[in-house]
Formats: C-alpha cells, structure tokens, sequence
C-alpha cells in the first residue's frame, strides 16, 4: 500500500458549508503526498486515496488536486479556500498564499455550468440512478429532491463570488448568513416550496450565473507555472527521505555516487537544452487505503522560493 503524509483534512459538505442538520453525514477531504518510493518518483501512481470505515474520507494527492483546481473542479476550490480544518501542514499555506493563483475563471464557469444542469435533473428526477435512498423517498414525497436544489443554489452563490468579489465562499452562514438560512429553510421544510417555485429560481439562477461570468471584476488564469513550483518544493522533503532509504537499502557504487551527488547538490545532469529530453503523462489511477505517519521539519526560508502571496498580487481584472 505505501506511506501517504497528509497535508490538509476538513469536514466537508453541508458541515463545511454551514447548512448540516442533525441527519448529515460527516465526509472528510483534504491533500496528501505520496511518501514511498514506488509512488514519490517510482513506477507507481496513486492519485486520490479513500475509506469509509471508521468514517467516510477521501483525499487527493497533492499533484492531482492542482490538476482538479486547474480544471474548476469546486471541490477542490472548497478545500482550497477552507478557513476550518481537522489537519493543516504549514506547507499546505503555499497553497493558500497563492490561491486566487490557482482559479481559473473560464473553467470555472464552464465547470459550474455543466454542475448546474446536472443538479437540476437530479433534483427534479430526471436522474434517480443517480440519487441515494434519502434523496429518492423525498422525489416521491415532495417531487423534487430539496437537497440537489440547495446544492444548485449554492454552486451559484459562489461562482457569482468568485467572479464578482474573487474569492470562493465555503462557509455560506459567515459569508451571507441570510441566504444560508433560505437554503437552510428549502433543505428541512421542502413541504414549504413547490417544484415550480424551486425551478424557477433555478432559472434565474443559471441566467445570474452567466451574467456574474461575463461582467466579471476578477479574470483568474490558472498559474502553471507555479503550480509546478509548488509541487516541486513541497514534495523536495519527501524526495531527500526517499534518496537516504534509497542509500540504506542499495550499496552498489554507481547508486552510492548519484546519491551523493544529489544530496551535494551537483547531480551530473542538465535538462537546459537537451533534445533528447521528452516528457510524457501516465494516466494511471490506483486508489489506496489512507495510512498516517509523521511529517519531516518544514524545510527553512521555503517560502521564499516562491515569492509574492496573493496579498500583495493583484489578479487581472475586466469589465
């Protein structure tokens, strides 16, 4: 299975969000690196890890959840922009430093468009194969799934945020705490609303959507480069403890030589204009079990590497 060495964890959902009731689920999600050497620099490729037992928790691996970011994947945003966490590394604050860094505003939209219309055949039934037990009894009961409706409102609410004040609220009672009890009031007394009235707001809030998208005050272009950067020095621990098990276990004097030379720094290779220099992408994906264990030392100065922090950027801005 492997060593995985977390770097961040939260409770997710309508916890997260602020909308849980007495019935909700308790589902965790966060960050990992992958710490052995078959999966930090080996053959392997492990990109998320879930369990279920002895609570529900899923996490991406670092490398794969900028991938999620980069492609407007909002649950991914909300671990992002999460100010509560069961577990927070101090690496995980390169990520937030620079996380307007990390949105990309027309994949967002596009993302957020797609979750719309899918939220809203779920909750009008369009797609009860889709759907759990809960969500099925109250389509047959109410004929609508409250729930999928206050996601759909929801996913709007923050899209209109992201665009309009760049930033992705995740706890909506903080951020708007009278549009947190509406959705709070649609989730437990849905005999409250009709299907009608529920769809047309979801009609208003697609065309609200849409609007916030293209007189939007923040234009966010997902950093690359930076994210490459943020992965190579958050995962350079991991690599030096894997170089010295590396030194343990192989004693042959051409493995004892690269070691060396990489831990002085002086490994006898250039990438700089080398030809035969091809780098390709494995598409591979092995979900594991989560096991724990504990972290080295921040590395000193590492912020430095990366330099300004959101605070002191401003992102581009249209009309």
């Amino acid at each position: 299975m492997g060593r995985i060495l977390f770097l961040f964890s939260m409770l997710g959902g309508s916890h997260a969000s602020g909308l849980a009731t007495r019935d909700s689920d308790e589902d965790y999600r966060g960050v990992f690196l992958n710490a052995d050497v078959a999966t930090a620099g080996g053959l392997d490729r492990r990109e998320h890890v879930t369990r279920t037992t002895p609570r529900d928790e899923c996490y991406h691996e670092l490398r794969h959840f900028l991938q999620l970011l980069r492609k407007g994947n909002t649950g991914a945003l909300e671990i992002l922009f999460s100010e509560e966490s069961v577990y927070r590394h101090p690496l995980f604050e390169l990520l937030t430093a620079h996380r307007r860094r990390l949105i990309d505003s027309a994949y967002l939209y596009k993302t957020l468009a797609g979750y719309l219309h899918s939220e809203r055949r779920l909750a009008n039934g369009e797609r009860t194969g889709l759907l759990g037990a809960k969500r099925k009894q109250q389509i047959d009961r109410y004929g609508f799934s409250p729930k999928n409706f206050v996601q759909m409102f929801r996913l709007t609410h923050c899209g209109k945020a992201v665009f309009q004040r760049g930033t992705f609220p995740v706890n909506l009672r903080r951020d708007d705490p009278a549009f947190a009890e509406q959705l709070y009031h649609i989730k437990t007394q849905p005999e409250a609303y009709t299907k009608a009235q529920l769809n047309e707001k979801a009609d208003a809030c697609v065309k609200e959507l849409e609007e916030a998208f293209h007189t939007r005050k923040h234009n966010f272009t997902f950093d690359v480069e930076l994210a490459h950067d943020l992965c190579a020095t958050i995962y350079a621990p991991i690599q030096v403890a894997v170089s010295r098990e590396i030194a343990e276990r192989r004693s042959s004097a051409l493995f004892d030589r690269f070691i060396t030379a990489s831990k002085a720094g002086s490994l006898p290779i250039s990438l700089e204009g080398d030809p035969t220099c091809v780098l390709g992408e494995d598409e591979a994906k092995q979900p594991e079990s989560v096991t724990q264990e504990l972290w080295p030392d921040m590395p000193p100065g590492i912020e430095s590497k990366l330099g300004d922090s959101d605070e002191n950027r401003s992102p581009t801005s249209t009309i």
